[in-house]
């Protein structure tokens, strides 16, 4: 089965769109989850869903940030946080030195600066 990823866009035009079902299996858009049914009611993604619904789908980027926040998870960051801060000010460091990853969680293992 081939599949296609189209950016940067959340759909592709009707006459792209049937283009790229020409040469592919699946078209997939990366789309948050909030806006997936507006994208579903745009006739021309409505038309083929109707069709074929595994032809046309969907990435959604916040997936993972929303499996993160979570009652147990933000309890464990902002633990880490606070082991960190703690340990700065134990030291009588630069606060500046507190290590954050992408996802912004205070991360200890990182070298310190």
């Amino acid at each position: 089965m081939s599949n296609i990823l189209y950016y940067p866009h959340y759909t592709p035009s009707q006459l792209q769109l049937r283009s790229l079902l020409m040469f592919h299996d699946s078209v997939f858009t990366i789309v948050p989850k909030v806006d997936q049914k507006s994208v579903e009611k745009r006739k021309h993604i409505e038309d083929v869903l109707t069709m074929d619904s595994s032809s046309f789908g969907y990435y959604d980027p916040t997936y993972k940030y929303s499996e993160w926040y979570s009652r147990k998870n933000i309890q464990k960051v902002l633990f880490e946080l606070a082991k960190e801060i703690r340990h700065v000010i134990v030291n009588e460091e630069n606060m500046d030195l507190i290590n954050i990853d992408l996802n912004g969680v205070p991360n200890s293992n990182q070298e310190k600066k």
